[in-house]
């Protein structure tokens, strides 16, 4: 039998606008600024100075990378972004912008730099300085890899030290982490198409998001078993860089959807399907694709790969 207090909350959560929902909050979404470097297409977000959407035509390479400052209790700072300047040019671009994390004690300042070159490589710099003394968890670059396109893929690591591994990106949700040490990740996006993302100024190594019911591995500094907080003296100075960049085949230059749409006549672009371009929906593979000696463990894997429709009040959402 419901309570009276649960069907309040079933009624509030029905009459809830639909973008309040699915994205947390009944608020217009950051702008976003469209990037092309050759081959790949990316978009910038502004307001929370993170770099969106890295992808080869329609394989998303990359889902998000950003730097984090998170505090002695895995709290995030925000970031207050100013100074953002773009300037862009034939198959390349260069973003800069200052960004500063401030929460009480913490105070810290850095520089970002984007750039996009036509010959396929993105560049995501930081350069910062504490103005304060205090405590982190965490205090640099953060990249997402998405699931559909990376689940069960080869892929090649590179380690600190220069040792190679060749692996896989964890088809099941993996408990630990599945790469450590790491200085670079290399995996096919097409035919011939190898896409390598590159970790300088820091110790790097993945985890999978999907422990967290997120749609996404996340490469992350600093290591886990490293003891924390850490204390950053004041004057403390920060330099970080995630690096992508293609190698094989491609074509010389990509378009983004409004650039081939207007060359085509067609207008405004057809959106895509909301399963196909939502960051919270991915399809890495089906109970079938599990081994067979792990049928004992399809039931639980299936809460990670069958997802709902996402409609709300009978109202396909965004």
């Amino acid at each position: 039998m419901i309570t009276r207090r649960a069907a309040l909350q079933l009624f509030a959560a029905a009459s809830a606008p639909a973008q309040s929902f699915y994205y947390g909050k009944d608020e217009p979404l950051p702008g976003q600024v469209e990037l092309t470097a050759g081959p790949l297409t990316a978009v910038f977000e502004p307001e929370l100075g993170v770099l969106r959407y890295v992808r080869f035509g329609d394989a998303e390479i990359i889902r998000a990378i950003y730097a984090a400052v998170r505090d002695r209790n895995w709290g995030t700072v925000p970031p207050r972004m100013s100074n953002l300047k773009v300037e862009s040019g034939e198959g390349g671009f260069k973003l800069t912008f200052d960004v500063a994390n401030v929460d009480g004690p913490i105070n810290f300042a850095w520089r970002g730099t984007i750039t996009g070159e036509p010959r396929g490589v993105i560049r995501f710099a930081m350069e910062g300085e504490a103005r304060t003394t205090f405590l982190r968890n965490r205090l640099g670059f953060a990249v997402l890899h998405p699931i559909r396109e990376c689940a069960g893929k080869m892929c090649t690591v590179m380690h600190e030290g220069g040792s190679k591994e060749i692996g896989r990106f964890p088809l099941e949700v993996s408990p630990d982490q599945p790469f450590k040490q790491m200085r670079s990740i290399a995996h096919e996006v097409a035919p011939g198409v190898t896409a390598e993302v590159a970790f300088e100024g820091e110790i790097f190594e993945m985890e999978d998001h999907r422990n967290w019911t997120d749609a996404s591995y996340k490469t992350y500094c600093t290591p886990l078993e490293l003891p924390f907080p850490v204390e950053v003296p004041q004057g403390t100075r920060v330099r970080q860089a995630v690096t992508i960049a293609l190698q094989g085949a491609r074509p010389a230059v990509a378009r983004t959807l409004f650039q081939t749409a207007a060359a085509s006549g067609g207008g405004e672009p057809r959106r895509k399907s909301s399963a196909a371009r939502s960051p919270c929906v991915s399809r890495p593979a089906t109970p079938s694709s599990v081994p067979a000696s792990n049928d004992s463990r399809r039931s639980s894997w299936s809460m990670y790969t069958r997802w709902p429709a996402r409609t709300f009040n009978g109202t396909p959402l965004p």
